[in-house]
C-alpha cells in the first residue's frame, strides 16, 4: 500500500463528510507528508507487511491546524534563500527574517495546540509570516503560564540556534540542490512545529480532556513504543511532561524527537497505561 492510499484511507476515517476545502487540504497534505517522508531517511517502508495500518495514524486533524502557516514558512525560506544567493539581501537580513519567521511559526503552533484565544498574539504572528519576517516579533511571555513560557522559549531558542549558520551555508553553496538537502532541513523544522503543537496541548484549560498517544510513520524508540496507545487526561500528560520532558517530538525521547511523528489525540477512551 503506498503512502497516498494510506493517507486517503486515514482521511476518510477522520473526515467522513469532507467539504471542498477539506479535499483541497487533503491534496496539499499528501504532498507535504510525502516530502517529509522522503526527507527523513528513517521512515519505515509503507509496504512492510508486518506493520499494522494502525501504526500510521495520519495526523490530519493536527496538521491542518498549521498547514497554511507551514506552507508559508517553507515558501518564504526558499524565497529568502534565493534572494541571498543573488545578493538581493545580505546574510544579516536573511538571519533576522528567518529568526522572525521561526518565532512566528512556533508561536502559532503552540497557540493552536493550546487553543488559546489570544487574537492579538495570533494576528501578530500571522502578520510576521505574511510579511516574510520583515516585522520583528517578541512575544509577551507574561501572557503564558510560567512553565509553558519556559518550555516554548526553549523550543524557539533551540530552533534559532540550529539555524544560526544557515545563511553562511547557503552562501557557500551547500543548498544549491534545494530540493534535496534544504528540503530535509525544512522537514525537521516542520517536525519541530508539530511538536510545539503537541506541547501546546498540554496547557489547554480543560485538563480533564483525555488524549491518546499514537504512532506516526517512522521507526519507534522504546519510549514511543511504551507510550503508544496510553490514554491520560491533559493534566496527567502535563505532569508527566514536567517530570520527564517527554511528549511527541521531544528531544528527551530516546529517539531524540527529530524524526518523531507521533501525536497525542483527543479520545473518549478510558484512562489506561502507566507512562514510562
Amino acid at each position: 500500500m503506498n503512502l497516498t492510499t494510506l493517507i486517503i484511507r486515514q482521511f476518510n476515517r477522520q473526515v467522513p463528510d469532507p467539504t471542498y476545502a477539506d479535499l483541497i487540504q487533503l491534496g496539499r497534505a499528501i504532498e507535504w507528508r510525502t516530502e517529509l517522508r522522503d526527507a527523513l531517511p528513517v521512515t519505515r517502508s509503507i509496504n512492510d507487511p508486518s506493520t499494522s495500518l494502525r501504526m500510521y495514524p495520519f495526523p490530519y486533524l493536527i496538521q491542518r491546524q498549521i498547514e497554511d502557516e507551514l506552507d508559508s514558512y517553507q515558501s518564504w525560506i526558499n524565497s529568502l534563500s534565493d534572494d541571498l544567493q543573488i545578493s538581493k539581501i545580505d546574510e544579516d537580513e536573511f538571519q533576522r527574517r528567518l529568526r522572525n519567521l521561526t518565532i512566528a511559526i512556533l508561536l502559532l503552533a503552540f497557540l493552536r495546540g493550546s487553543q488559546r484565544s489570544d487574537e492579538e498574539m495570533s494576528n501578530q504572528a500571522l502578520e510576521v509570516l505574511q510579511s516574510g519576517g520583515l516585522q520583528d516579533i517578541e512575544p509577551d511571555w507574561s501572557q503564558f503560564p510560567p512553565e509553558a513560557a519556559e518550555s516554548l522559549q526553549a523550543e524557539i531558542e533551540q530552533s534559532i540556534l540550529s539555524s544560526a549558520n544557515l545563511g553562511g551555508e547557503i552562501m557557500a553553496g551547500k543548498y544549491e540542490d534545494r530540493a534535496g538537502s534544504l528540503a530535509s532541513r525544512l522537514a525537521l523544522w516542520a517536525t519541530t512545529a508539530l511538536g510545539v503543537y503537541a506541547l501546546g496541548q498540554l496547557w489547554r484549560e480543560d485538563g480533564e480532556t483525555r488524549l491518546v498517544w499514537r504512532y506516526g510513520p517512522t521507526d519507534h524508540c522504546s519510549d514511543c513504543q511504551t507510550l503508544n496507545g496510553q490514554v491520560h487526561t491533559i493534566a496527567e500528560w502535563n505532569a508527566f511532561y514536567l517530570r520527564t520532558g517527554k511528549r511527541p517530538q521531544s528531544h528527551l525521547l530516546r529517539c531524540g524527537g527529530w524524526a518523531c511523528q507521533c501525536g497525542t489525540y483527543e479520545t473518549d477512551e478510558p484512562v489506561s497505561g502507566n507512562f514510562v
